[in-house]
């Protein structure tokens, strides 16, 4: 007879950082976002249905071209999505970048 198993809840895991190197061996771990708050910007993310702004490494938006500033409204066409027919509630006002130093890993927030 197999053994029961328990319903859990699982939540979205986030990275450890949304920044990665690949080391001389071709590995790749997750690096640090920022090493202060002037390595933060504040943008968006095209490709999310009702995103808001949020702090994130200057560096990942430089590269991408759907993570878009606060005041960007055009979106670019690879980064269009379908979204459902909803009401998006009100985001709340641009965040402060600031660069949280941890243990581990340092990431904007």
């Amino acid at each position: 007879m197999p053994a029961a198993c328990a319903a859990v809840l699982c939540a979205e895991s986030k990275p450890l950082s949304r920044v990665a190197q690949a080391s001389a061996n071709g590995a790749c771990s997750f690096v640090d976002e920022c090493q202060d708050a002037a390595d933060c910007v504040v943008a968006y993310n095209a490709k999310q249905c009702c995103g808001c702004a949020e702090s994130m490494p200057a560096q990942l938006v430089d590269s991408e071209p759907c993570l878009l500033g606060p005041d960007e409204d055009v979106i670019p066409q690879e980064c269009a999505v379908a979204c459902p027919l909803i009401a998006c509630g009100a985001c709340p006002g641009p965040p402060e970048p600031s660069c949280v130093i941890g243990d581990s890993l340092n990431v904007c927030r």
